[in-house]
């Protein structure tokens, strides 16, 4: 049997995977309490949690190994693997307080400047440089000569090495005439207490603390309940917007540095590195874009070499896996508030790893840049809605020792407005586009915590916790299709980051992966480094084992020369080579990649809010297909290049098989569907919405002990409420009607009529299949749930705009 048909019949038998490893957050709780949430996480269908202290203030100490074998143990009765966040409390790097308190000497280091301007000509004068405070070591001194106006400062590219004419705290120098920078470099400590990426011996330090500590323990656990450990945000330095974009390389800014770094960095740069300098801080054309590619290409590798890589070599010899992501926020993946570089950053881990938090993609709100609970104050749909989660999936796909996997920690910081409605939007959001594992965010075991809601079983007071445990066998229903078999790559669009550090003009890559996402044509992003290994094979471009159309490359006006050259190479190679922005509009790629390689779907009339992703065994084929709108519907023929005629549809909210013999397809708002060819799989017509009949209603319901018998928006009455309401309507008539419609739910609902259980709802379409239920008298029971941001009122909730609550119809039935 091939995979695709093997996953489809294991979820129809209810027996897929888990994919799901939600954090469980411990600070110090009672075991009782700790037993309680690990069995409402296993009720869920989860089969798996992530342990954080957050923070609990025996870590690595008694308590929390105590605490630790008490989830251990209770884990391995129930069935379920353990992770655990490598450290007392994120972001990673704080090695329990150990940098601060023991090894001082071991902190982060940098690099920064502090400049007088001086008019030449000069003979003999002096400057007087920078106090050396204890720790700190003066690089050498350079002037630059400026060009510029009053209101722009630019730097020449003459520099004056003045580093051997310094004396008693001052430098010497003879300067022609002009205006001239002195630029003084001094190295010292950054006082976060964090380790340093960069230095392996400071990474050893949180090696030694945390790893190894939890090897001592339960050395026996590792590689069977103990599954491995996860590194969330560990970054090279805390900053904001610190990095190297176009002109803004911020005069006063701090960069990275130590040892290590100056030793490669004067290596490749030559015995006049220090001379070059200034090209970091100002941008010089014919300067800037060597150096500062020197540099960063410097500071990445040996984070990745250093941390990335060191860390998962001790995993791997001691038997567990190795996950997590970096800082990605508002396309901070170039630069020093995460690895310099998504790709190096997490290139040596198990998993490719994101997170999607503080409110940073909101269902219909994909246009517009949006204000979030964070300090960068909005985000921009470009990147998160359309380059984030593809930077995961595709290193996952295109590095092999990741075998596929992508994960995302998701939901947190959204606050209590965001229910399961939006949670089930986001997971098709991530999935569509090749996330394959959660980290949902989180369990706390606090009473009202305010920290990052929502919590999803909150000790029993998120009414939606049910609503919660479905969304999860949801989730892992959609993600055993989407990891049977290989994914169908479509084009290659080239990550940035080089283009970026040069301080040129460049494009984003996620600005291409909008528009071929909106013209629905796959892609994977892909880094110069897998470039350079690539491939051509009969006018194809591989990439370990992936295949690609052609190769897209956003506008840049410096690249490394080997990029150049490999690009040039495998152009003459018959690799089809698009360069987005400068030769190719931006408006006009879709249609020259899709006649370049042909269309994977067409839709009968474009639809932007439609996407889908493809997976192959080589017999059989799945699409998934997702409507983002929230309030536009799709309906029409789709064609697949997989295969013609009827198909097969599976819906994995209902679990079921329909036929699609037109090849016709309607998807509602938040809807999903799967398109299946070549499976031994068949299915029943699918209900349609046929002749209306719309019954008269009595309904009853009570909330707060008082009875109402007309719907309407509760919030507008009981602007505090959180809970469940039920409502009881009894009708006749309509006793062939096939369909139920609901109309508009606040928020989630469970439905029964005579008696039957209908099933749950957590999103739209609310519609539910009456078929033979129907008799000349009913009763319809509604149980609607709502999320508790009315309730809670936090402040992460206000970002967010809550939608009535409540039933409000109209309920209507369809023949």
């Amino acid at each position: 049997m091939n995979t695709v048909n093997r996953r489809l019949n294991e979820n129809l038998e209810n027996k897929n995977a888990d994919y799901n490893m939600p954090f469980l957050w411990m600070k110090g709780e009672e075991r009782e309490i700790i037993s309680r949430e690990l069995e409402k996480i296993c009720a869920c269908g989860i089969r798996g949690v992530c342990v954080e202290s957050r923070p609990h203030e025996e870590f690595c100490r008694d308590k929390w190994w105590q605490d630790m074998e008490h989830i251990l143990t209770a884990c391995e009765g129930m069935g379920m693997d353990v992770w655990l966040l490598d450290d007392k409390h994120f972001p990673t790097g704080y090695a329990v307080g150990a940098i601060n308190e023991k090894y001082p000497h071991l902190k982060k280091k940098c690099i920064a400047e502090k400049h007088t301007d001086v008019r030449g000509p000069v003979k003999g004068g002096a400057v007087i440089l920078p106090t050396l405070d204890p720790g700190h070591k003066l690089i050498g001194v350079v002037a630059a000569k400026r060009q510029d106006t009053a209101e722009n400062e630019k730097l020449s590219g003459e520099l004056i090495d003045l580093s051997a004419d310094l004396c008693d705290g001052l430098v010497f120098c003879d300067l022609p005439a002009g205006l001239w920078r002195i630029f003084a470099f001094v190295t010292h400590t950054v006082g976060d207490g964090h380790m340093d990426p960069l230095d392996p011996n400071s990474v050893d330090v949180l090696i030694n603390e945390v790893y190894e500590t939890h090897y001592a323990h339960f050395a026996p656990r590792f590689g069977k309940t103990f599954k491995g450990f996860f590194s969330d945000e560990p970054y090279i330095k805390n900053s904001t917007f610190l990095g190297l974009r176009g002109e803004n390389a911020a005069h006063d800014s701090a960069y990275p540095w130590n040892d290590l770094v100056e030793k490669e960095f004067s290596q490749a740069l030559g015995a006049d590195w220090v001379r070059l300098l200034p090209a970091i801080w100002g941008f010089i054309p014919e300067i800037s874009p060597k150096v500062r590619l020197c540099y960063m290409d410097v500071v990445t590798r040996l984070y990745s070499t250093h941390f990335n890589k060191r860390v998962s070599d001790w995993c791997h010899r001691h038997g567990v896996e190795y996950i997590g992501h970096i800082i990605e926020d508002f396309d901070m993946h170039c630069g020093f508030s995460s690895g310099g570089h998504y790709f190096r950053a997490l290139d040596h881990m198990d998993m490719a790893g994101i997170d999607v938090v503080l409110c940073q993609i909101v269902p219909g709100m994909q246009d517009h840049r949006i204000c979030v609970p964070c300090w960068y104050n909005y985000a921009d749909p470009n990147f998160f809605s359309f380059g984030l989660a593809k930077l995961a999936s595709s290193h996952a796909h295109i590095q092999p020792r990741m075998k596929g996997r992508a994960m995302c920690e998701m939901f947190g910081a959204y606050g209590w407005a965001e229910g399961t409605k939006m949670m089930k939007w986001l997971v098709d959001h991530m999935t569509v586009r090749g996330i394959n594992r959660f980290v949902p965010h989180a369990f706390s075991m606090t009473r009202d915590d305010p920290d990052c809601p929502p919590h999803f079983y909150a000790n029993g007071e998120n009414p939606q916790f049910e609503a919660f445990g479905l969304l999860m066998q949801y989730a892992d229903r959609q993600i055993h299709l989407t990891t049977a078999g290989e994914h169908v790559c479509g084009s290659a669009v080239l990550y940035h980051a080089e283009a970026e550090w040069s301080g040129g003009e460049y494009m984003h890559f996620h600005r291409v992966a909008r528009a071929l996402a909106e013209a629905q044509l796959e892609f994977d992003v892909i880094p110069i480094d897998y470039l350079l290994s690539a491939t051509a094979e009969k006018g194809k471009l591989r990439v370990n084992s992936c295949i690609f159309d052609s190769l897209i490359v956003p506008e840049s006006q410096y690249l490394p020369e080997a990029a150049l050259a490999k690009m040039e190479e495998l152009r003459q190679k018959g690799v089809k080579l698009f360069r987005a922005g400068d030769e190719v509009p931006l408006e006009a790629l879709p249609e020259l990649v899709a006649k370049n390689a042909g269309r994977d779907i067409t839709l009968a009339a474009p639809f932007r809010h439609m996407r889908y992703c493809h997976r192959t065994d080589g017999k059989a084929h799945v699409y998934m297909l997702f409507n983002e709108s929230v309030d536009e519907t799709y309906s029409g023929r789709i064609d697949f290049s997989a295969g013609s005629g009827e198909m097969t549809v599976y819906d994995p909210w209902e679990n079921r098989l329909t036929s699609c013999p037109d090849g016709v397809i309607t998807l509602e708002p938040y809807e999903t569907r799967f398109v299946l060819f070549g499976t031994d799989a068949t299915g029943s017509p699918a209900l349609t919405a046929g002749e209306k009949c719309t019954p008269e209603l009595s309904w009853s319901f009570s909330v707060n002990g008082e009875t109402h018998t007309e719907l309407f928006n509760l919030a507008k009455k009981y602007p505090r409420f959180g809970g469940t309401v039920t409502y009881t309507a009894e009708f006749s008539g309509c006793a062939d009607a096939k369909l139920l419609s609901l109309g508009f739910v606040g928020e989630t609902v469970q439905v029964s009529l005579n008696g039957r259980d209908l099933g749950t709802r957590i999103a739209p379409p609310y519609r539910f299949d009456v078929s033979g239920l129907l008799s000349e008298k009913n009763t319809l029971v509604a149980r609607v749930t709502t999320h508790l941001g009315y309730a809670k009122r936090d402040w992460f909730s206000t970002y967010l705009c809550m939608e009535p609550m409540g039933l409000l119809g109209p309920v209507e039935l369809y023949k």
